[in-house]
């Protein structure tokens, strides 16, 4: 994400995952990690069932207005009974505006 100044605030990041070739009842946990890898900024848990190994599930979180302190990245971790299944980089880019032209006068 670029941004022309931080700190920066996203009014809405949603997250989808779509869960296959399983059975049973899971609890996903999807969390938000600061640049430092340590600061959970932002945890979301929700629970789903896969009835059969041929179906899937499809699980939507939105996180509302997450506040990017710092740029850089910053990663989304995502836990099946806290077991780690994907952990991806979300890099906030911080791109200053260009300088207005100079008039000549």
């Amino acid at each position: 994400m670029t941004v022309p100044e931080v700190p920066v605030t996203a009014p809405r990041l949603c997250i989808f995952n779509r869960w296959t070739a399983g059975f049973g009842q899971f609890l996903e946990t999807v969390r938000l990690i600061a640049p430092d890898q340590v600061t959970v900024m932002r945890k979301h848990e929700s629970r789903f069932e896969l009835k059969e190994v041929t179906l899937h599930a499809i699980n939507v979180v939105y996180l509302g207005h997450v506040r990017f302190e710092v740029a850089g990245p910053h990663y989304i971790e995502v836990l099946v009974d806290d077991v780690m299944k994907i952990r991806y980089p979300l890099v906030i880019h911080h791109v200053p505006p260009p300088a207005p032209p100079e008039s000549k006068g």
